[in-house]
This record gives C-alpha cells, sequence and structure tokens, in this order.
C-alpha cells in the first residue's frame, strides 16, 4: 500500500504587501521561538553533561578500576545553529548522548565499586593469610622442641599448596580456611606433645630414691622464680613504653608478633630481648603505615592519568604493586612515592597541555574560525568562515613549558588566481593576532610569524573528520 499527497494553498483574495510582511516577521518569529526552546534545551543537556562529567572526574580519583571517559560531543556547526529543524534534531541527538553516558557511567561505577571492595577483601585476606603462615612456623618450631626433650621424632603436617597472587577471592579465602584448619591439628599435637613430656617427667621423678633436700631446694626455687619474674615484668614494661612509642594496642600487633613477643617474655631470665622487641615493635609500626599509605594511593588515582595510554599503563603498574603492598607481599620503598609522584606531575602536564589546547580553540572560534581533526589523525585543520575556500592546517605540539602550541600554514585549493590573496592573508593574519590577544587570565599566549608570504600555498584540502567537541 503506498499513499501520495498532494497540497496546494490560495489566498481568497489579493493580499496586501503589509500582510506578507506581517506573516514573514510571524515566520522569523517562529523560527526565533524555535531556536530558542532547542538552544535553551541544549544549554540544560550541556549542564546535566557537565555535572555527569564532575562524578566521573571525582570517581576516577578513588576508584583504580574506573577505566571510562566522557565521550566527546557533536559540536553545533554555523549551519545547524541557524536552521531550527537541524538545531531541534541536534537536540535530540545530544539528549540520546548525554542519557547513554549518564546510564553508562552508573554501570561502571557500580562495577569500580566492586572491584574496589574485592581489591581491599583480598589484600586483607592476604594479611591474615600471612600472619596465620608465621604463627605456624612458630608453633611448627614449638612443637619440634618438645619432641626434642622427649627424645620423640617429629611428624610434620602438610601445608596446603598456596594460590597465585592474582588468584579469585574464594580461592583464597579458602586457602585461609586451610590454614586455619592446619593450626587447630598443630595446638591438638601441641597438647598431645605436652601430656607425653608430662607422662615422661612423671615417670623419671617416681622412679628411683630422691634425696631430701627440700629447704635448701625451696629457697633456691622461690629465688630463681623471683628473677624470672622480675625479668618478665621488666620486658613486658618496655614492650608497653615500645608500643606507646609506636601509637599502637597490643591488640594491633599480629598474631604472629604476639606470640613471638610472648616467647621472649617466658624467655626474659635467659636472654636480653629489649633490643629485639624494640626493633620488632618499629618493623610492624612501618608495615603498618606502609599498608595504610599504599591503600591511600590505591584510591588516589592522579587526575587525567588514562588520557595518555603510556601514562595509563604505568598506573596500572603502579596499582599492581600497591596491591601486592596493601596485601603484605611487599614492603612500601621510595621508589613508590617517586612514581607516584612522577605519574602525578605527568598527569598534570597533560592536563595542562589539554586546558591550553581548549583555550585555543574557543580563541580561534571567538574570532570565527571552525576547528576540525583530520581523518589521518596527522594534526588539525582550520577553516575560516570569512573564506571558506581558505584553510590552515595545524600541526600540533607540546612547548618545553607543558603547554600546547600549534603551527598554521595558509593554504587554498583554489588555483585561479587572485587579486585581493593579498589582503585575505593580512585579514586572516588579523584575526589570528586578535585570538592570540583574547587569552584568559591562567594561560601565557605568546606568537610569532614564521614566514609571511604575499600568496596563498594551493594544495588539497585534508579530509577531515566527523566534527567533535575539541
Amino acid at each position: 500500500m503506498s499513499s501520495v499527497t498532494a497540497t496546494s494553498r490560495s489566498p481568497t483574495r489579493d493580499i496586501s504587501i503589509q500582510e506578507l510582511r506581517r506573516l514573514e516577521a510571524q515566520t522569523r518569529e517562529i523560527h526565533r521561538r524555535r531556536l530558542s526552546v532547542a538552544n535553551q534545551r541544549i544549554a540544560d543537556l550541556e549542564a546535566r553533561y557537565q555535572s555527569t562529567t564532575a562524578r566521573l572526574d571525582e570517581a576516577a580519583r578513588r576508584l583504580p578500576d574506573l577505566l571510562f571517559d566522557a565521550p566527546p560531543l557533536a559540536a553545533v556547526s554555523s549551519e545547524i545553529a541557524q536552521d531550527p529543524v537541524k538545531l531541534e534534531a541536534y537536540a535530540d541527538h545530544l539528549a540520546n548522548q548525554v542519557q547513554k553516558f549518564s546510564r553508562e557511567l552508573d554501570h561502571a561505577i557500580s562495577e569500580a565499586e566492586r572491584l574496589l571492595q574485592l581489591r581491599i577483601a583480598k589484600a586483607a585476606a592476604w594479611r591474615r593469610i600471612g600472619d596465620l603462615e608465621q604463627c605456624l612456623d612458630l608453633f611448627v618450631q614449638r612443637n619440634r622442641e618438645i619432641t626434642t626433650r622427649t627424645f620423640d621424632e617429629y611428624a610434620p603436617i602438610a601445608l596446603p599448596v598456596k594460590p597465585h597472587f592474582d588468584a579469585e577471592l574464594h580461592v583464597v579465602e579458602a586457602y585461609e580456611s586451610a590454614l586455619k584448619q592446619f593450626q587447630r591439628e598443630l595446638e591438638s599435637q601441641y597438647e598431645s606433645l605436652c601430656a607425653r613430656a608430662a607422662s615422661r617427667e612423671n615417670a623419671i621423678a617416681l622412679s628411683g630414691s630422691q634425696v631430701q633436700t627440700r629447704s635448701a631446694n625451696e629457697a633456691q626455687a622461690r629465688h630463681e622464680a623471683e628473677e624470672v619474674a622480675r625479668a618478665r615484668a621488666k620486658l613486658r614494661k618496655h614492650r608497653d613504653a615500645e608500643l606507646l612509642k609506636a601509637r599502637l594496642r597490643l591488640d594491633d600487633l599480629s598474631g604472629a608478633l604476639k606470640i613471638q613477643i610472648d616467647i621472649a617474655i617466658q624467655q626474659a631470665s635467659n636472654r636480653d630481648f629489649h633490643a629485639s622487641i624494640t626493633r620488632w615493635i618499629a618493623r610492624e609500626r612501618q608495615q603498618l603505615d606502609g599498608i595504610a599509605r599504599a591503600l591511600a594511593l590505591l584510591q588516589a588515582s592522579p587526575d587525567f592519568v588514562h588520557a595518555d595510554p603510556q601514562l595509563s599503563q604505568r598506573w596500572a603498574s603502579l596499582s599492581a604493586q600497591l596491591q601486592r603492598i596493601a596485601s603484605g607481599w611487599e614492603d612500601i620503598n621510595p621508589s613508590v612515592e617517586r612514581e607516584y609522584e612522577q605519574i602525578c606531575a605527568d598527569a598534570r602536564r597533560l592536563l595542562n597541555i589539554a586546558f591550553s589546547r581548549i583555550a585555543w580553540v574557543n580563541a580561534m572560534t571567538n574570532q570565527g574560525f571552525e576547528i576540525f581533526e583530520r581523518e589521518d589523525g596527522q594534526g588539525l585543520v582550520v577553516v575560516d568562515l570569512d573564506h571558506p575556500e581558505i584553510w590552515l592546517e595545524a600541526t600540533e605540539y607540546e612547548t618545553e613549558q607543558g603547554g600546547f602550541a600549534t603551527t598554521l600554514e595558509l593554504k587554498t585549493d583554489d588555483s585561479a588566481s587572485h587579486t585581493s590573496e593579498e589582503k585575505m592573508i593580512d585579514d586572516i593574519c588579523t584575526k589570528l593576532a586578535q585570538a592570540t590577544d583574547s587569552t584568559m587570565s591562567n594561560v601565557a599566549t605568546k606568537a610569532e610569524v614564521i614566514e609571511h608570504r604575499r600568496r596563498i600555498t594551493r594544495g588539497r584540502r585534508p579530509t577531515m573528520a566527523l566534527k567533535k567537541r575539541l
């Protein structure tokens, strides 16, 4: 089925010129209202886009796995800006873009939040595992010492296979559970060995005749007990003083270190452990500070760090190292801080370049130029709207001060000779000079004429990519 409709309109009487002019004015007013409504809608969408981008920037600083970029928006050309129908269509397209951006950002942030909690949970699990492994070493050493006293052969218990550092959380937690079971088995083994040792000592005590030197032995035992108690009390006091100096509580220490300190206190009368306890607690403070610093850096991604692939890869490598430090697999060292500061500095440099570039684009646009990306990625094409047959090929580069710079070459593909070429060159140079003068207060600008010709260079206009906001 098809349908063809033809419509005709004719005045019912002769129309005066005044009526024609009124109708023309009404038509222009309708166009202006449509343009005004579309422009207001576009302004509202721009504000929403800006707030969504700000939300992205805030989330990207604290979420190391948020690898998400704000999509570029199509720019409003002069042709679109003056046509109500095209401007309304542009507003509809912009609305779809902004809505999609906001929706995808919500999903990306939720996923990055989940991955951050997974990172934190895995780091905590690995720290608990490291503590358990040290405790188990101490328990094995303790059980071996008992078997040495009883002249028995020690029967070791096989440890489970340790997973890779990057294993899934459930695998890491399963390994932790296996270590806890192994700890319970060592405790049971210790109780059994203690019972056997006690039985052996009782048997030795009951065998043969005992020489009764009761009073002398009791006095000696009391003296030794007092010496042991004094040594232990002195070491406990030293431990508490070192904990206070390190801003730690006893409960803040790892399980392995608490066991190690308890063993030292028990042996305080046989050996001086003061220096050892000082070193152990200082080491614990250093490790806790390193873990806290690693977690803080991990959740403080430098702004603009993903704008450059090489810089993004450096941050990914540093993030992996920070994850190992937070997990207790590595100690933090000055090179980590230096790399973080260098990445921040490089990211700031890229941010400064981007800011300078946008300031240049704005200044050029205010002087009646339109900026396009070249399709081959080899620079920009600057079109003067007052002279559309002429363009400037722009080569971008970075200044020594970390800013954005361009060299512009005036070209045309019009092979005909123009007597007014020199005037057009002067007009364009004047506009370029005005663009240089209209700078922002926080952007320093300088320009120089490298070469000035009387004729415009002939060439073929480069293919320009679909225009985006630069």
